[in-house]
């Protein structure tokens, strides 16, 4: 598991080690709910992703990738449709960012938002939902979220308080598989809002500690990185036309200096053997392209001011765009450029110190 959690306030360790920490589903969480008159579990439970299955992923070049949704999927359990409990809390939409929807008012163009809003407006939440996914298919854009299980600290929105990570190995292994993949797309990332990308020292999956690595924090690109790494891959990040440079201590300084503040990278992941489940994979050498930006969480608008990618696009705007919603019409244009192929403009927007 990743980012590992400390015990919550008030809990021992026997409550803990209780919990189901992989459940096979998230009937726990919808008996707890009925049999306390809707209220959520004081002591937060593990979850698997309730959507994980919903949208096949195909031979598709592009992907989307995040990380999980808030706890309001759980009130559409049957459990708690059937019993008329909170049915007052679910997501607008049954699907990835579902929840308020705030992902796809980013990536559709205004004729398609106009088609969504008026499924919604009629509370078909499935054609929704069926809208949505059938939309990313005709563009041949693969969506998935790179944790398959987790236990909040709190019952909120914030990935930050997301812990003991079990990752999707399912979309590795796919990625892997597929021969097209190229273009991934990650809704949260270091790259793109710290100052550095961060390393620290973790263990692989053999117990031993790898000195130099990505630090694991509860963001898309991150998480899907340290998992590459904990596989036992051999990561590389590179600007377009530059020159790789391995993830590890030697190059921390490097990395850091290098990769802070862009939206358009390249990844070459390695390994000489490693199985992952039941696939093997043998002499492998995989180059991607990674592309980051704002999270869609409407709290990162606050943290996009301080933003140097931000500032410079902001500053190239006419004085309309800047006085009307412009942290929108921000990530709606990143999100363009991506479904355009527009990988030049996009390499553009990154601040090179």
């Amino acid at each position: 598991m990743l980012v590992r959690i400390k015990l919550l306030p008030n809990e021992t360790e026997a409550q803990f080690n209780a919990l189901n920490h992989q459940p096979e589903n998230n009937d726990h969480i919808a008996n707890y709910i009925l049999e306390h008159n809707g209220q959520l579990p004081p002591q937060p439970m593990f979850e698997k992703h309730p959507y994980l299955d919903d949208f096949e992923l195909q031979n598709f070049d592009k992907y989307i990738i995040g990380t999980f949704p808030p706890i309001s999927y759980a009130y559409d359990h049957p459990l708690l449709v059937q019993n008329g409990i909170g049915q007052n809390q679910l997501p607008q939409i049954p699907a990835f960012h579902g929840n308020m929807g705030s992902m796809w008012k980013y990536f559709f163009n205004e004729n398609e938002l106009n088609e969504l809003q008026d499924i919604v407006n009629q509370g078909l939440r499935i054609e929704a939902r069926d809208y949505i996914y059938g939309k990313l298919r005709h563009l041949k854009i693969n969506y998935s979220d790179i944790i398959k299980y987790t236990r909040r600290t709190k019952y909120n929105a914030n990935d930050d308080g997301l812990r003991n990570i079990t990752p999707n190995l399912d979309l590795i292994v796919q990625i892997l598989n597929n021969p097209k993949a190229k273009y991934l797309n990650f809704n949260s990332s270091t790259l793109f809002n710290n100052p550095n990308i961060g390393f620290g020292v973790i263990a692989n999956n053999h117990g031993q500690n790898i000195a130099g690595n990505l630090k694991e924090e509860p963001k898309s690109l991150n998480l899907f990185l340290v998992t590459l790494q904990k596989l036992g891959f051999k990561l590389e990040l590179g600007l377009p036309n530059g020159e790789y440079y391995s993830i590890n201590q030697q190059n921390a300084v490097i990395i850091n200096n290098t990769f802070k503040l862009k939206v358009l990278a390249n990844l070459r992941i390695s390994v000489d053997f490693v199985k992952i489940e039941n696939f093997e994979f043998k002499n492998i050498q995989r180059e991607f392209v990674l592309i980051t930006s704002a999270s869609p969480a409407g709290a990162a608008a606050i943290q996009l001011a301080a933003n140097q990618i931000y500032v410079n696009w902001f500053a190239n705007q006419i004085a309309d765009v800047q006085q009307n919603q412009p942290t929108i019409k921000f990530r709606k244009d990143m999100y363009e450029l991506f479904r355009n192929n527009n990988w030049e403009a996009l390499q553009a927007m990154n601040v090179n110190l």
